[in-house]
């Protein structure tokens, strides 16, 4: 197992852990808009966690393989998205790969261009 942590845009941070025949990566983001459906939550305190799931293929992922999963927190009346797993069986993963996925999920939850250098 390897783990590796990035930061982009000062605060933004994607941790990457490469298992023999997966990678998981998680990438930290921010919305105050959640503009998706719920395919399911975890209730605490009645503070929820709500899930959605994207076809891969929307960042050239296999969606026979690879899959995209939105995090977002639920409080009162307030939805927030605030982190995107990733989990990649289709291909290897290098630092490279890792900036453009951060971009292109960056475009895709946030509306902006990532400021990489």
């Amino acid at each position: 197992m390897e783990v590796k942590e990035y930061w982009f845009e000062t605060f933004r941070r994607v941790i990457v852990i490469k298992l023999p025949m997966e990678t998981f990566i998680s990438i930290d983001v921010y919305n105050d808009k959640w503009n998706y459906s719920i395919n399911s939550e975890l209730c605490i305190n009645n503070k929820k966690l709500i899930y959605h799931k994207l076809n891969p293929t929307i960042i050239g992922l296999d969606s026979q393989q690879d899959s995209i999963e939105l995090v977002g927190v639920n409080i009162g009346d307030r939805y927030e998205l605030v982190n995107v797993r990733i989990r990649i069986k289709s291909r290897s993963v290098s630092d490279n790969f890792i900036k453009s996925l951060y971009s292109k999920v960056i475009e895709i939850v946030e509306k902006r261009k990532a400021k990489i250098d």
